[in-house]
């Protein structure tokens, strides 16, 4: 990028596609150069560069679109704060430009695994140089389990899920003629949970009413993303199962031949990761406690309903001293107002194979959204019992009729099971 023919090539493709905030990768700009590109080429940008970063990653941005704030500079890495002119919201944006080894790149997955977001939208887009999925090299050598290690393992940590791309799928390729042709694709970008894009767009409604409207909106969203990314989770198994079957077959019949061997253990990785999946999905269509122990035992389900009652009712209680106290009078004397602290408490304790409510969320989600939204979450919750006001929405209920004989014929064959929404349940 030292030669003005290729600076000026920049600039046309910064014009061309409106950018307002990037980064040049690779470039191999000392401080000087940068300084006269600037001054002569592209003006009106701002950039960023340091000693730890220079010459592979360039961060170049309008000044009047955007105001930029470096919080992070690696070598592989550098994070950045972005605010666009007129909006109230600012978003975080990391440029990656990873090292050559799995071995070197491990420091760039503890660079990114240590920065923390909550709350906000998170942008990663670069070049990795590793791979995440095993078709993401086409010719060469066959990606292994271990080159998935790493990348997949600080993928599943950061909660982070892969931007849908458009055009080519492979964004590098070794130049090279015929048989020794490869393309792989290193250059990923992510964003931080799809959910947070809906959760954070502005609402007028505050307390309960907000939540409420807030999971209703996002509901939609991931019903968008369940169709375009998850899909059909069992018939992908059926094929991953199938793909395993076939490639261990052919391991066994070559077990000399090392990309054979390769393939077998890709197919099993595969396999195994959507064998998780329709597990999980099952585990979520079904009452498991049922399945164990058989629906049509009455004792067992009323049984479990008394110790519930037993369990949850207050007799008596221990004082500072020791003393039992089984006065109900006193015992209202000590009740207290509730904080955040317990709204967590009773959020974690609602069990995540319990059956979400009409809404469609699971104590699951919000455990695993709970450093995002617990804020907000806590202070809709604690206001409903500062003021008495529940939204219709989250005080309906669905009734579900579970069958207690095998062939059900009768109203009394079916048991009627009320699935209320996870924050009515917290309350």
């Amino acid at each position: 990028m030292n030669k003005r023919e290729k600076q000026s090539n920049i600039l046309n493709v910064l014009k061309i596609n409106k950018v307002g905030i990037g980064a040049l990768l690779e470039n191999k700009l000392k401080k000087e150069k940068i300084d006269d590109m600037m001054i002569k080429l592209i003006c009106g940008w701002e950039y960023y560069s340091s000693s730890t970063s220079e010459g592979r990653i360039l961060v170049l941005w309008r000044k009047s679109f955007t105001k930029v704030q470096v919080l992070l500079d690696h070598h592989q890495l550098v994070h950045c704060s972005v605010k666009i002119t007129g909006m109230t919201m600012e978003f975080l944006v990391t440029f990656v430009y990873g090292l050559n080894t799995l071995d070197e790149r491990l420091e760039l997955w503890r660079g990114l695994s240590c920065i923390h977001v909550i709350n906000r939208p998170w942008l990663i887009m670069g070049d990795f140089t590793a791979v995440f999925n095993f078709d993401d090299r086409a010719g060469g050598r066959t990606i292994s389990a271990a080159e998935l290690l790493d990348s997949n393992a600080w993928l599943a940590h950061s909660q982070l899920v892969s931007l849908k791309r458009i055009g080519s799928n492979f964004t590098w390729s070794n130049k090279q003629d015929g048989g020794d042709m490869i393309y792989s694709k290193i250059d990923h970008v992510g964003f931080k949970e799809v959910v947070l894009d809906s959760w954070n767009k502005p609402l007028a409604a505050r307390g309960l009413l907000g939540v409420t409207t807030k999971l209703l909106r996002l509901n939609h969203v991931l019903k968008a993303f369940n169709r375009e990314e998850i899909g059909d989770v069992e018939q992908s198994y059926h094929q991953a199962k199938g793909d395993y079957q076939l490639a261990l077959t052919r391991a066994q019949a070559a077990p000399t031949d090392l990309a054979v061997q390769e393939a077998e253990k890709a197919a099993a990785i595969r396999y195994q990761d959507h064998a998780d999946r329709y597990r999980s999905f099952l585990i979520q269509r079904s009452k498991i406690t049922w399945l164990r122990k058989g629906d049509d035992n009455n004792a067992y389900f009323h049984a479990c309903i008394k110790k519930g009652r037993e369990e949850n009712r207050i007799v008596s209680f221990l004082n500072e001293r020791g003393d039992i106290i089984d006065d109900y009078e006193a015992m209202l004397r000590l009740t207290r107002d509730f904080g955040k602290s317990d709204v967590k408490k009773a959020l974690l304790s609602i069990p995540g194979i319990k059956s979400p409510g009409p809404d469609g969320f699971g104590s699951e989600f919000f455990k695993t959204m709970c450093l995002d939204t617990r804020d907000i979450i806590s202070d809709a919750v604690l206001g409903f019992f500062r003021d008495g006001k529940i939204p219709e929405a989250l005080n309906e209920t669905a009734l579900a009729l579970v069958p207690k004989t095998d062939s059900p014929s009768r109203a009394v064959d079916y048991r009627p099971i009320a699935c209320c929404n996870t924050l009515y349940k917290c309350i």
